[in-house]
């Protein structure tokens, strides 16, 4: 397997701060980070009894079972309570799961999230990479890397997919899981994104966990709550799994559980997420199709977009940093030069993109 690209992540707003000078505060305010594909729809949140229920508990130790919050998210998420872990943060999730298993075999199903292959190469006697088309998900199972597989061996999943966010049905994939469960091997899949295409049990690999206990599927919180600035993620897998490879105490911490109760109890998020994102996206789709520096935008189940560019991003960041607003290059996703992944903002804030990119297009015209 050749070397990954290093780790980039999107919302480098601190780093943007640092290279031009501009004071934090300044820059969490005025900058349009395009490059974080965050709900642009916040939940409702008392400030004020969140902040002074956290005060209260500073002094104290968080609940090490966080009994509250896990029942708020088996309410959401429609799973026992036992089928919960939390963590850290997704990443931390990525690296606790592989340190512990120390796979025989990783099947990198690509392109995905950069810290993938970073753990597998570190904790995994073997790492494969293999590009995942979502058409035709039963050709895996005729794939000779897939017939004879060392038992602990694990294949990754991120449904719906990043860069691309293009979305595969679960039962499409049951007998591919099948299939895994035969060799005693694992199928981790990533649902990080999800929530913004619906929480029925239709759109996730969820209801499979009580058939197949080689299931392990890990669920951002802090993408669809709007909060990337706390650490948090979960788990879902069956108990003897979670015990394996998510045994930390305190994972998360006192402000950490008070926020996303508060979120999880919001009634309204669902219905104006849902809102936002169809209408919002739709809009800066046509937008971006009517710019001749765009040459394609996959179509996308998330919040977020693949755009092909006629010319390196660097190039297209280069133009946009000093306008404030950031983009994510997929150089790390393994994809060529010319790709970005673009987060779905609000209408105005998507409006000033475009009007970015048209103003480069102008300047090249009349050069």
């Amino acid at each position: 397997m050749s070397k990954p690209s290093p780790s980039v992540h999107g919302g480098q707003v601190y780093a943007y701060a640092r290279q031009s000078g501009l004071p934090e505060e300044e820059a969490l305010t005025q900058v349009l980070d395009f490059s974080a594909s965050i709900n642009a729809v916040t939940p409702a949140i008392d400030w004020p009894s969140l902040l002074q229920t956290t005060q209260q508990r500073l002094a104290h130790y968080p609940d090490q079972q966080a009994v509250k919050l896990k029942q708020a998210l088996a309410a959401r998420f429609a799973i026992d309570t036992a089928c919960i872990a939390l963590t850290h943060g997704i990443t931390a999730a990525i690296h606790d799961f592989f340190c512990s298993q120390r796979p025989a075999c990783v099947v990198l199903l690509t392109p995905l999230y950069s810290e993938y292959a970073k753990a597998a190469q570190r904790f995994a006697g073997e790492v494969i990479e293999l590009p995942l088309h979502h058409s035709n998900v039963n050709a895996l199972l005729d794939h000779p890397a897939l017939q004879n597989l060392p038992p602990n061996s694990w294949v990754i999943l991120v449904n719906p997919s990043t860069p691309q966010g293009h979305f595969s049905r679960p039962q499409d994939w049951l007998p591919f899981l099948s299939h895994l469960k035969t060799q005693q091997a694992g199928l981790l899949v990533d649902e990080a994104f999800l929530p913004f295409i619906g929480f029925e049990a239709q759109y996730s690999f969820r209801p499979f966990l009580k058939d197949f206990n080689n299931l392990l599927i890990l669920q951002s919180l802090t993408k669809y709550y709007a909060c990337p600035g706390a650490r948090l993620g979960a788990v879902f897998a069956p108990l003897q799994l979670l015990q394996t490879c998510f045994d930390s105490a305190w994972p998360v911490s006192v402000f950490d559980q008070q926020y996303l109760l508060q979120a999880l109890a919001d009634p309204t998020l669902d219905a104006r997420t849902q809102d936002w994102l169809h209408s919002a996206k739709r809009e800066l789709i046509d937008a971006l199709h009517t710019l001749a520096v765009v040459e394609k935008i996959d179509p996308s189940h998330a919040n977020y977009l693949l755009v092909r560019f006629n010319r390196p991003v660097a190039e297209i960041q280069a133009t946009l940093l000093p306008q404030g607003m950031l983009i994510r290059d997929c150089q790390s996703f393994g994809l060529d030069a010319c790709h970005a992944r673009i987060a779905v903002k609000l209408p105005t804030e998507n409006a000033r993109l475009v009007d970015a990119l048209r103003q480069l297009e102008n300047l090249n015209a009349a050069e």
